[in-house]
């Protein structure tokens, strides 16, 4: 334990550390005021601190891997929005982001802590956004840098038959308090550090309680429902903690004072000099789990109760993925599964209009970035479905895709270590094409030690990392395994690090049949599922499928009336199965810019031949979905190896192909 002493002396050394420094000259929340000023000044002219700090206070965050663009992220208590709210952000999306990353749009992604973050934003239009956020009962003060984050809740909360204790008026009411009502609280807005506070109301852990800073988790005492306390859990680069019992039990009525309680103590005496040891948990360590309860029992102005001898955490964790019976008779909740939590303009514009006309007009976040609309009669249920938004947003996805979580990563973050959302979504069509589960696993990305993707309750967890193959450096990851949700849960560990990410697919495959009872697909599985695939095309419910070959002269390509008209999927519906390219046959490939030229196999990608040969073509995702890897083909024809779903109309027209999926067809010459 630090010594009193040595205490005294860190905080006193704490007006050293920038962060320290930079907040004790100007409260984060100040910057309010400036924002009409920085709109018309500039991103480049602004002070570097304002700019790369200070904003975060009011939510919005620059980001250097896309320069003069912003993050906005929300606050979004139990991750509930209304119809109106959720087309006002589409609204944004639309009107006020610009492509960046990847993306050929502005969009919106769903947090680990059923939150929405927007990317894209431009400086001169902050002032209006954050009012417009104020208008309908929205606001991101407070949703960065040394504040506590988006408060986490039941995604259920209110309808789940099963549930013990509503939690949505409890978080409503935690976040007023810390924000003062969205107008921001000087009170909380300097803290050591991020902090984060979970309030589960069922038997699932659906809030994932053991990684927040603060958990109430539903016991008895008495028979009363409350909550016992947890304290303390966090990820981080340095440490990663689960929270432990702070052998407290609160009421319902005592959570948003217990809570004041541990931020006033945390905040007057949390370690300030080293942001490495800054997390409530260094606290309690320097404390005593004893002297820290005994802090926040002189705060209160009263002490606390002792915990329940049992909490009500029994179940396996849900996902909430499907149509479910709500406790209202005659109303049932659907779960959607939102690939990578991705959001554009279009898809929450007709979620919004989804909730009203089925719903009540509410849509809720789950934290593995999904989302669910509630309060829909038996009687619109079968119509609701049929809805073409649920062939993208499913009700019943595959099951490696269905438990699938990622962070940011390299795309917009300047923390992350390699690309995480694309790359993920690609290897894990591919195993789901590949490979049957019984039951979805759990396989989490994050860019970054900083963990936000949390591959540590994962059963499957991959953090990005630099590696070398070949004696190159080149993206990696490490390996966790063991994380455990739900009762009983557990933090993972890392059992494997440095593994190059074009290296990853067959270990995967390999886990997911040695330890998680998978099998390779029989050719009658997968000839069912590509049935499957055509039944849905049949409705018309996808986007417009891409041919599978692509020529200098076009005539394989569709044109733009076809692609206006939807005749390109009515052409491959009906057309006879695909003829793969023999890999008997040779092929060559002319890189006209690089000047080689190279005798290859034509069951080669286009990509590996490039980088074998020391061609240079950016790549990512590696199935078709990024468009990193997009070259203009000058002669010849490619076969695709699945969809190449980052090329629209105008790329195809223009003669561009994706290097990453596609193979050579005799000869070929590409402009690299």
């Amino acid at each position: 334990m630090t010594s009193t002493r040595e205490t005294q002396e860190t905080r006193f050394l704490a007006t050293q550390n920038k962060f320290e420094k930079f907040k004790a000259e100007k409260d984060g929340l100040a910057i309010k005021a400036e924002l009409e000023h920085f709109a018309q000044i500039g991103w480049e002219a602004m002070d570097e601190i304002d700019r790369d700090y200070r904003l975060k206070w009011v939510g919005f965050f620059y980001r250097a891997v896309t320069p003069g663009k912003f993050m906005l992220r929300l606050r979004i208590p139990n991750g509930i929005l209304t119809a109106s709210q959720m087309r006002v952000l589409a609204e944004i999306v639309q009107r006020y982001t610009k492509a960046s990353g990847f993306q050929k749009e502005g969009n919106a992604d769903i947090t680990t802590r059923q939150n929405i973050q927007i990317r894209g934003i431009q400086i001169e239009d902050v002032p209006y956004i954050f009012n417009r956020l104020l208008s309908v009962g929205l606001t991101s003060v407070q949703s960065g840098m040394d504040n506590v984050r988006n408060i986490t809740g039941s995604p259920v909360a209110g309808i789940d038959a099963d549930e013990l204790i509503d939690t949505v008026g409890i978080t409503r009411n935690l976040q007023d308090t810390i924000t003062n009502n969205g107008e921001g609280n000087s009170e909380f807005s300097n803290l050591p550090r991020k902090f984060n506070i979970a309030v589960a109301g069922c038997r699932d852990n659906s809030v994932h309680a053991e990684i927040n800073d603060i958990a109430f988790i539903p016991a008895y005492k008495d028979g009363v429902i409350g909550f016992n306390v947890l304290v303390g859990g966090f990820f981080s680069a340095k440490r990663c903690d689960a929270a432990i019992p702070m052998h407290a039990w609160v009421p319902p009525e005592d959570v948003v004072p217990v809570s004041r309680a541990i931020l006033e103590v945390y905040r007057d005496s949390g370690l300030r000099s080293n942001r490495q040891k800054s997390r409530l948990m260094w606290l309690i360590d320097e404390l005593g789990l004893e002297g820290f309860r005994s802090q926040v029992e002189k705060y209160l102005g009263r002490p606390l109760q002792s915990e329940a001898e049992k909490d009500e955490i029994e179940w396996e964790k849900r996902d909430h993925i499907g149509v479910y019976r709500q406790k209202q008779h005659g109303l049932n909740y659907v779960g959607l599964h939102v690939p990578i939590g991705r959001m554009y303009a279009s898809d929450m514009f007709e979620l919004a209009r989804l909730a009203e006309v089925y719903g009540s007009g509410e849509i809720r976040l789950t934290v593995e970035q999904n989302l669910i609309i509630p309060n829909i009669p038996d009687t619109r249920l079968q119509a609701f479905l049929a809805e073409p938004l649920l062939q993208k947003f499913a009700i019943d996805p595959k099951p490696l895709q269905r438990a699938l979580v990622s962070c940011t990563g390299g795309e917009f973050c300047g923390f992350a270590l390699i690309e995480t959302k694309n790359r993920a979504l690609g290897i894990i069509k591919e195993l789901d094409a590949e490979l049957f589960l019984a039951k979805p696993v759990r396989i989490h990305w994050t860019g970054c030690p900083n963990s936000c993707g949390q591959p540590q309750v994962a059963d499957i967890g991959l953090m990005g990392t630099k590696t070398r193959k070949d004696g190159k450096a080149v993206e990696g990851v490490d390996l966790f395994m063991g994380g455990k949700v739900g009762k009983d849960a557990q933090l993972g560990s890392c059992v494997r690090k440095g593994i190059p990410c074009e290296d990853l697919k067959p270990i995967l495959q390999d886990l997911l049949i040695e330890n998680f009872g998978a099998r390779p697909k029989t050719e009658e599985e997968k000839q069912a599922d590509s049935s499957a695939k055509i039944q849905i095309d049949d409705l018309s419910f996808v986007p417009l499928p891409s041919l599978d070959t692509a020529s200098l002269n076009g005539k394989s390509q569709p044109s733009s009336a076809e692609a206006q008209t939807g005749q390109i999927a009515d052409r491959v519906i009906s057309a006879p199965p695909r003829n793969r390219v023999s890999i008997s046959q040779t092929a060559v490939i002319s890189f006209v810019k690089s000047g080689k030229e190279i005798n290859c196999d034509r069951n080669q990608y286009i990509l590996d031949i490039a980088e074998q040969e020391g061609v240079d073509i950016p790549s990512s995702c590696r199935s078709g979905t990024c468009g990193t890897c997009k070259q203009k083909l000058l002669e010849g024809e490619v076969k695709y190896e699945g969809e190449p779903e980052a090329l629209d109309v105008s790329d195809r027209e223009g003669g561009y192909i994706l290097t990453c999926i596609s193979h050579p067809v005799g000869r070929v010459a590409i402009d690299a």
